[in-house]
């Protein structure tokens, strides 16, 4: 993955939860800073890819589960956060 500069308006732009000002001087940003511009550009790939694969997922979740997904140990999650 590319060292992308992270910046908390891609998710919140993502997410709609700008004003409109805020909005409006992120997209002056973005189209200003190159580097901003290619990490906005990999996360609204890697965002609309997750979404439109999200019942797939789901399905195999399901499939390989009986009713509750196989979730590998991480400290930050227990299995039902997951």
């Amino acid at each position: 993955m590319n060292e992308q500069p992270t910046d908390d308006r891609i998710d919140r732009a993502l997410e709609g939860l700008l004003s409109p000002h805020d909005l409006d001087a992120f997209k002056a940003d973005v189209i200003r800073d190159p580097e901003l511009r290619a990490a906005y550009v990999e996360r609204v790939w890697l965002h609309s890819t997750l979404r439109a694969e999200r019942e797939s997922l789901l399905d195999l979740l399901a499939e390989h589960s009986d009713g509750r997904a196989s979730v590998p140990a991480s400290p930050d999650l227990t299995e039902e956060e997951w």
